[in-house]
């Protein structure tokens, strides 16, 4: 159990007291005989824990210091619909006389109803039996803290409510009980890496930032590359999940990230993330260099960006007499045969067709 007692018993002899009570059948069958909970009386006695109402994830545990060896039900309620084993709750009962824990529904309009087979185990004294109740409707069975089976109540109609927890005893009058505790849990959601992909995407020579995201688990994480590699210039921050750097290399990018949680919960999803070329430019200037009849003549005109190899070639005028263009390198060579100014248009094509 995760949640504290709630009663020790560890009072004067005598009537059970504290925050007690059992409107159905009373609690004259129950006493406090050194420091501990026995029956007396009486067949039923279904005392409810009145001093709070508990949420949707709950649960609830005794310890049986002595154990009766006929008595059909030493039980744990949870969810309890209202102050007595009359309302609607779950029953979590262990048969002495059959050595098997049954978990049961109980719905007034519905009368009892038993979703799975009881789940066969024995109780010895010392021995402490447990139960948590979750808003998903199942139902974990605990010896001395250990699972020992697990039931499905989701079709039971109160299944994500809250509700009371207590006792129900049925003829456990040589049994000794102790320790009652129980109340809220906190529920272990496994971690789930909500980003999706493809991530956006980034470009060569352009800072990029994208912090993935998660739910669930126990924080802090740890983000790691499982599988393939970012981008080349892109790292992961093992502690946020912010994918940050500059760009390198353009083209398609497919990795696998992992996700631990504090208490080694993993989560995997694979992302797609594709860097663009940078824009293509012609960063040569006009006018170019004057050039002279006669004098052979050679200029380079430059660019950046895009995927090379780049083609280049005169779309609109033309180059003075006597030039001509490269259009593998964008140089402009030759000798000029006629003076005069030229106006010409160069159009720059990467291997994209960009």
């Amino acid at each position: 159990p995760t949640t504290a007692v709630l009663d020790n018993f560890n009072r004067a002899n005598g009537p059970i007291g504290g925050s007690w009570i059992d409107p159905v059948h009373g609690l004259t069958s129950l006493t406090i005989n050194n420091n501990a909970l026995v029956q007396v009386c009486c067949i039923y006695s279904s005392p409810v824990w009145n001093g709070a109402v508990f949420g949707p994830n709950q649960e609830a545990y005794i310890r049986l210091t002595a154990v009766t060896a006929n008595a059909p039900e030493h039980d744990l309620m949870l969810k309890l619909q209202g102050t007595g084993d009359t309302s609607a709750h779950i029953e979590v009962r262990f048969d002495k006389t059959l050595t098997h824990v049954a978990v049961g529904t109980y719905d007034p309009a519905v009368g009892w109803e038993s979703p799975a087979p009881p789940i066969p185990v024995d109780f010895v004294a010392g021995d402490q039996l447990g139960a948590r109740a979750k808003a998903d409707g199942i139902v974990e069975v605990y010896k001395n803290g250990i699972l020992i089976g697990t039931v499905g109540c989701s079709a039971w109609g109160y299944a994500t409510q809250g509700g009371r927890i207590g006792l129900t005893l049925d003829q456990t009058y040589s049994s000794r009980l102790d320790d009652f505790g129980g109340g809220n849990v906190v529920v272990y959601v496994p971690p789930s890496i909500t980003s999706t992909s493809p991530l956006p995407n980034a470009q060569v020579g352009v800072a990029y930032s994208q912090t993935l995201t998660a739910t669930g688990g126990t924080t802090p994480y740890t983000w790691t590359v499982s599988a393939g590699s970012l981008p080349a210039g892109l790292t992961l921050n093992s502690s946020s999940g912010a994918i940050t750097g500059t760009p390198t290399t353009y083209g398609p990018n497919n990795f696998t990230i992992q996700l631990t949680d504090a208490v080694s919960g993993v989560a995997t999803k694979a992302f797609a993330l594709t860097v663009n070329p940078a824009p293509l430019v012609i960063t040569s200037t006009s006018p170019r260099p004057n050039a002279q009849v006669g004098v052979a003549y050679a200029d380079t005109i430059k660019a950046t960006g895009g995927v090379t190899p780049y083609a280049w070639a005169v779309t609109v005028g033309a180059l003075p007499t006597g030039l001509t263009l490269n259009a593998g390198t964008g140089e402009i060579t030759g000798t000029p045969t006629a003076y005069g100014t030229s106006n010409f248009t160069i159009q720059l094509t990467d291997s994209l067709s960009t």
